[in-house]
């Protein structure tokens, strides 16, 4: 389906601001649409929700001393009745997370500390997912040494693991997605200057999936991460920064099965009025009733938005 002309979030709700060289991060809980970003005067994590169109005043998630690590984002699952917000800690120690069970957030937890130790390489971010009952946390390696994971029940974290022979960009972040029943893991590739994805089989990963390769053609902008938005069962929709640079917006592609396919890749600033992104960020989506919204940082560090138009 096409989208509708971008619009400035500001419009509905005031006050955003965004850090240097972050992204928003979304999920839906309760029934409402959540946006968190970290702050503009790196002053912690804020959010705003929405249902109805109809948009909540900016919080600030303050009395949790959050400190957020330069140049990276946040990452939001919904999962056993409660919100988790992952992010990499300002002293490069790992990544923490909280929860909201939709009246109070809880105290702050290191995942380093449950899992027997972890790091994260600057400037890349932690991202979440759900999939087989269990939350699924990816991280691109301290020793730019690749992807690695760990799963979380909700009580317990299990052991970290090592998706294999995977050369992710300096930089830059993976994207996880639950989809056809298998776990999705997207990334940025080190040498080619394309997407990569491998899907979770039973006993372990998958080969290596080069999108360019099955779409003719595909490029992302350095220090850029894609974001993947599940459609439904059947179809999935891959986003990215383009090679030729954040001026030129978001370009996308759509992933089918039955019959598998995947589309040529489109410019979603063509079609929603002309799009700019701040260098170095990357965008976020979701589905919300029905409908895929796509989430961006401008040059401006404000968060501008698009949607699907109704089907």
């Amino acid at each position: 389906m096409p989208f509708n002309k971008q619009q400035n979030l500001s419009n509905f709700v005031q006050g955003i601001g965004l850090y240097d060289h972050s992204s928003p991060a979304v999920v839906t809980f309760q029934g409402k649409l959540f946006v968190f970003y970290v702050g503009k005067g790196d002053d912690g994590i804020f959010y705003t929700s929405m249902k109805d169109w109809k948009w909540e005043r900016i919080q600030n998630i303050s009395d949790r001393n959050i400190g957020v690590a330069k140049n990276t984002s946040p990452s939001a699952v919904a999962f056993n009745n409660k919100l988790y917000l992952f992010f990499n800690g300002k002293g490069n120690d790992g990544t923490f997370y909280i929860f909201f069970d939709g009246s109070s957030w809880s105290q702050l937890y290191s995942v380093s500390s449950r899992v027997g130790g972890m790091g994260f390489l600057p400037g890349t971010s932690p991202n979440a997912a759900v999939d087989q009952n269990a939350i699924q946390l990816f991280w691109n390696g301290a020793g730019d040494d690749g992807i690695f994971h760990a799963r979380f029940d909700g009580t317990n974290w299990g052991r970290v693991g090592h998706i294999d022979n995977v050369g992710i960009a300096p930089g830059t972040s993976p994207c996880a997605v639950s989809f056809n029943k298998k776990l999705h893991v997207f990334w940025s590739g080190r040498g080619g200057n394309e997407t990569w994805y491998c899907t979770w089989e039973e006993g372990g990963w998958s080969q290596q999936h080069s999108v360019a390769a099955q779409i003719g053609g595909q490029g992302y902008y350095p220090g850029t991460s894609p974001t993947a938005i599940v459609q439904d069962e059947k179809h999935l929709r891959l986003f990215w920064v383009g090679s030729g640079g954040p001026d030129q917006g978001l370009w996308y592609s759509d992933h089918a099965l039955n019959p598998y396919s995947w589309t040529g890749q489109r410019n979603l600033g063509s079609e929603i009025g002309g799009q700019r992104l701040k260098k170095m960020s990357s965008a976020s989506g979701l589905v919300y009733e029905a409908l895929a919204y796509v989430f961006w940082e401008d040059p401006n560090q404000e968060i501008w938005l698009t949607y699907e138009l109704s089907k």
